[in-house]
Formats: C-alpha cells, sequence, structure tokens
C-alpha cells in the first residue's frame, strides 16, 4: 500500500510543476480607500455601549424584586436561609473522614563502596598524574 500511495505522490508532484503559475492579479486602484472606508463605518455606526443601560435595568430590577421577596415575605424567605446553612453544617459532619495513608516507601539506596576501594580505582585510572596528599607513594621496583 505504501508503494501505491508512494507512485501517487510522485505523479502528484509531476502534475504540481508542470502546472502554469497563475499571475498575481494587481489591487484595484480604490480598494484600499474602500477598505478603510468600511472599517471607519463599521467603527462609527454600531453603537457598543446600547446594551449596557438595558443590562442594568435588568440588574436593578431583580435586586428590586429580590428586596420586595425580602420585605414581604420575611418569615419564608428566613426559614429557607436556615434550612439551608443547617444543611450545609451538618454536611460537613455527615461525610466520614478520609483514612490516613501509609507512608510511600523510600527507594532503596545503594550501598557505597570503601574509602579504599574508591582511592584505588582514582588511582588507577590512566593519565592521572594526581598526588593526592594521603596516598601512600608508589615506588616502582624493576
Amino acid at each position: 500500500m505504501s508503494d501505491h500511495l508512494d507512485a501517487r505522490w510522485k505523479r502528484l508532484v509531476t502534475a504540481a510543476r508542470r502546472a502554469p503559475v497563475p499571475e498575481p492579479r494587481p489591487p484595484r486602484p480604490g480598494w484600499v480607500d474602500q477598505v478603510a472606508r468600511r472599517a471607519l463605518l463599521a467603527r462609527t455606526t454600531s453603537d457598543v455601549r446600547a446594551r449596557e443601560p438595558l443590562a442594568w435595568a435588568g440588574l436593578v430590577s431583580l435586586a428590586a424584586a429580590a428586596a420586595i421577596a425580602v420585605l414581604i415575605w420575611p418569615g419564608p424567605v428566613a426559614s429557607t436561609a436556615g434550612a439551608l446553612a443547617s444543611g450545609a453544617g451538618a454536611l460537613s459532619r455527615s461525610v466520614p473522614h478520609a483514612p490516613a495513608l501509609p507512608r510511600s516507601p523510600a527507594a532503596p539506596r545503594p550501598p557505597l563502596p570503601s574509602r579504599q576501594a574508591t582511592v584505588a580505582a582514582v588511582s588507577r585510572l590512566p593519565g592521572l598524574d594526581l598526588e593526592l596528599p594521603f596516598l601512600p607513594r608508589r615506588t616502582v621496583t624493576p
């Protein structure tokens, strides 16, 4: 199937290379002026803030209706608010506490080599001509 797709792709590429390139059309002489006029007209004729007074009127009427409901029926509003508050307080007592989770196991630490093994490994490195102060001097005997 891949060979079939590769063949189709090659045919598409060769066909695209043979196609004539269309010449770009120059813009009309008044095109920029026309776009600028449309943008200016769109900015000046629409009243964006027309919805704001309507929203404020709706908010004020909703607040007035809520105030009237509290003033006319204070008993049912107070009892409903009290019932909601007591239900919210009882909710925290009705939900059980989460169980304590065990501590996560610590990752095992690999054992470190001894000091003598580390010094011996460092001293065996080729090309290391360090004279460490705590190492015994090595003497080469023939």
